[in-house]
């Protein structure tokens, strides 16, 4: 079982937790060698993995948790009228800021659209977050949301977009799973319904790849049904 920021309080972590397993969108290796395990996007390794995708169809769920955050916003000190914009990083926080900024919209009476920062590559050909499709306007006012925290490499990219542009977003990250062990990012506090560190490996180091599993990554192509398919003992 996750632990829980007491700013979040309730049922809340065992909720998020149970929906992923209903709706399979919770994967952890069950020691055969035969079954694949994860390639994280940062190249290390994993036994276990969040996929947000499985959930996307379950509006109520996230209509729950946006509301709930609202209601830790405000536990904060904060009033909805002092966001403008719900952001988070592409694919996964995409739907996660859609229904945040509905309900502040719903909040405010005034539409909070939401937005996205997604990949790229800078002129030296390192990887980036940029604001491509979303407008982010100096000063702006944001609300930071991620689905998943594996490392929290990607919103430290997501930051780097914001600052970039010289936006401005309150001192808090919501997210519905932070697994990174990680308690603030860039300064920001993380506020996490589930939390669980679940270890990464460098690839030299990786158990799994020492009893001779193959690494994939779990998101592309059929590799999700790889991952859960049967194998013999």
């Amino acid at each position: 079982m996750g632990k829980l920021d007491s700013a979040v309080g309730g049922f809340f972590p065992q909720y998020v937790i149970d929906k992923y397993i209903e709706k399979g969108g919770y994967w952890i290796h069950d020691g055969n060698p035969l079954r694949p395990h994860v390639l994280l996007t940062n190249g290390k390794h994993s036994g276990a993995f969040f996929n947000s995708d499985q959930l996307l169809n379950d509006y109520h769920f996230f209509h729950v948790i946006a509301h709930k955050f609202m209601a830790i916003l405000a536990n904060l000190g904060y009033s909805p009228k002092e966001i403008q914009k719900a952001i988070g990083p592409a694919m996964g926080a995409i739907f996660f800021a859609h229904h945040l900024g509905g309900v502040v919209s719903h909040e405010n009476g005034i539409l909070c659209p939401s937005g996205y920062a997604e990949k790229g590559f800078d002129s030296q050909g390192k990887k980036i977050m940029t604001f491509n499709r979303t407008k982010v306007s100096r000063s702006e006012r944001l609300l930071l949301g991620d689905d998943v925290i594996t490392t929290g490499g990607t919103l430290e990219l997501t930051i780097d977009a914001i600052d970039l542009v010289e936006a401005i977003t309150t001192e808090y990250i919501f997210a519905l799973i932070n697994r990174s062990g990680r308690t603030h990012i860039r300064g920001r506090k993380i506020l996490a319904l589930y939390e669980n560190n679940l270890p990464n490996y460098e690839p030299e180091d990786c158990p799994y790849c020492k009893m001779g599993s193959k690494p994939l990554r779990a998101k592309e192509g059929i590799n999700w049904q790889l991952l859960h398919q049967h194998y013999p003992e």
